[in-house]
């Protein structure tokens, strides 16, 4: 069984002075716990969790941190980008320490460390989504959009084998499936058939975005960085073009 915190607390018998009590813990901690409110560190989530007859079991999971792929757009956009975060700033460092101050390389794990193959929250489909169904929908809902991978590959002229995966940044990617139910359904989070990924864009996504043909595309860069986190023929097609940049 795979529970969380507040959920180990909520189902417990006790009462959140009795934990705080077992726990050796101020009762105000176990209440913004409860809320989850509050970061803890690990030995007072091991006692909270002892204390309602639980322990802790730490796994690992691929990486998908938006705050990496705003970090490599900060990197290679610096004349229009500033960090806005210590979380950005801490993953530009990051990415010098594994790129080094090599262009494609920072693209490459930037991506790599973002990767919408793994989005909470991101939105996987399977079905024929074409360009303009893709911009209607995207009209239809009212916010801030634009699309990346497959489309945005196209646009910059690239040779595309027919398993490149295209991407649509959009403030609410529940909304958008739901508008697109007509040319396909919704699939896992990381489905190899999946051939459209809906996830939210960060500050620095659609920074430098391009109307084109009543279509927007995100900027070049940032096609770049979405395209490696999707690795295999994506990645490589993304490359491609980016080497003769």
């Amino acid at each position: 069984m795979n529970v969380g915190l507040q959920q180990v607390l909520d189902e417990s018998a006790l009462s959140r002075a009795q934990i705080a009590e077992r726990a050796g813990l101020h009762r105000a901690t176990v209440y913004r716990a409860a809320e989850g409110s509050t970061d803890l560190r690990i030995d007072t989530l091991e006692e909270l969790a002892l204390a309602c007859g639980m322990e802790v079991a730490f796994s690992y999971r691929p990486a998908s941190v938006p705050a990496a792929a705003d970090a490599g757009r900060v990197m290679l956009d610096a004349d229009s980008l500033d960090p806005t975060s210590a979380e950005v700033m801490t993953w530009i460092e990051r990415l010098r320490r594994y790129a080094g101050e090599n262009p494609l390389r920072i693209a490459e794990e930037a991506g790599r460390y973002s990767s919408l193959l793994h989005r909470q929250g991101a939105v996987n489909m399977v079905g024929d989504f074409t360009p303009e169904r893709l911009a209607s929908a995207g009209y239809a809902i009212g916010k801030n959009w634009a699309l990346s991978g497959a489309v945005a590959l196209e646009a910059m002229e690239a040779e595309l084998p027919a398993d490149v995966v295209s991407v649509m940044w959009v403030s609410d990617p529940l909304a958008v499936s739901r508008l697109l139910s007509d040319s396909g359904r919704v699939a896992r989070r990381g489905a190899s058939s999946a051939n459209l990924i809906l996830a939210t864009p960060t500050f620095t996504t659609l920074t430098g975005m391009v109307p084109l043909d009543g279509l927007r595309l995100v900027a070049p860069v940032q096609a770049v960085i979405d395209c490696a986190g999707l690795q295999g023929p994506t990645r490589d097609a993304a490359f491609d073009v980016a080497r003769t940049w």
